[in-house]
């Protein structure tokens, strides 16, 4: 399946501020723009919306989950984030 072909959503919280959103679509293994790692059926996808034909991310189910409990714990946030460099640079 080629990318254009594949149908990107936005979270609706993104609104209409001029497509500057990630996207994110699920398409099968085989399929994908990108190569699926052996064995996963199927791959989450997450590209910028304001660059729809530039790099797209690639994501096993297992991944991406994990990714979005690290989310909804706080793992992510602007001071956690920076914190961490912080202590990088020590």
């Amino acid at each position: 399946m080629h990318r254009s072909k594949a149908k990107f959503i936005a979270a609706s919280a993104s609104g209409s501020n001029g497509g500057q959103c990630v996207e994110v679509t699920i398409v099968p293994g085989s399929e994908a723009p990108v190569q699926a790692k052996a064995g996963e059926p199927s791959v989450v996808l997450v590209r910028d919306s304001k660059d729809p034909n530039g790099p797209v991310l690639s994501f096993t189910f297992a991944e991406w989950d994990a990714f979005l409990d690290g989310v909804t714990k706080g793992e992510f946030t602007t001071d956690r984030l920076l914190a961490q460099l912080s202590a990088a640079a020590i």
